[in-house]
């Protein structure tokens, strides 16, 4: 039978570290807020939430098990609308490279950060104006932010 390699003294206290880290992550109450929209000269309210959410490893069956990550979801829905009959539209972005706040403040959300025409970089202090997609009428928004292997909000694993 094969020697399995055992984690090293070093490893296992980052582990306990980042599971800590991911334990008070994910114990954190959401964060949640409302605003206004103005499209077609009516005024859209809606909710806003935002809380991170415990990853676990091997799907529906590891539901029980300890969290791997701590993800961060955002979710944008109308006030006042039937959640039985809206769809959910989940958004998936960011990571290396890019943030995913342009899905929020560039795309999807409900409010955007004014740019130029020549799409250069505004100066501060930044304004936001109403975004004129009108996927609020329609479906709720969940914007799901992913966690960096290995980073910050991450466990690493040893079986």
């Amino acid at each position: 039978m094969a020697d399995v390699p055992q984690p090293s003294s070093d490893t296992k206290e980052s582990d306990k570290k980042m599971r800590e880290r991911v334990d008070k992550l994910i114990a954190q109450a959401a964060s949640e807020s409302s605003g206004s929209i103005t499209l077609a000269a009516k005024s859209l309210e809606y909710t806003v939430s935002a809380a991170f959410l415990p990853v676990v490893a091997d799907g529906l069956e590891g539901a029980l098990g300890e969290p791997e990550a701590a993800v961060m979801a955002t979710s944008y829905a109308l006030k006042g609308a039937d959640p039985r009959t809206r769809p959910v539209c989940f958004a998936f972005n960011g990571g290396p490279g890019s943030a995913s706040i342009w899905l929020h403040l560039g795309a999807l959300g409900p409010k955007r950060v004014s740019t130029p025409n020549d799409a250069s970089m505004a100066t501060a202090p930044y304004s936001v104006a109403d975004n004129p997609p009108r996927w609020l009428q329609r479906s709720p928004l969940a914007v799901l932010h992913p966690p960096t292997p290995g980073g910050p909000i991450t466990r690493s694993r040893h079986d």
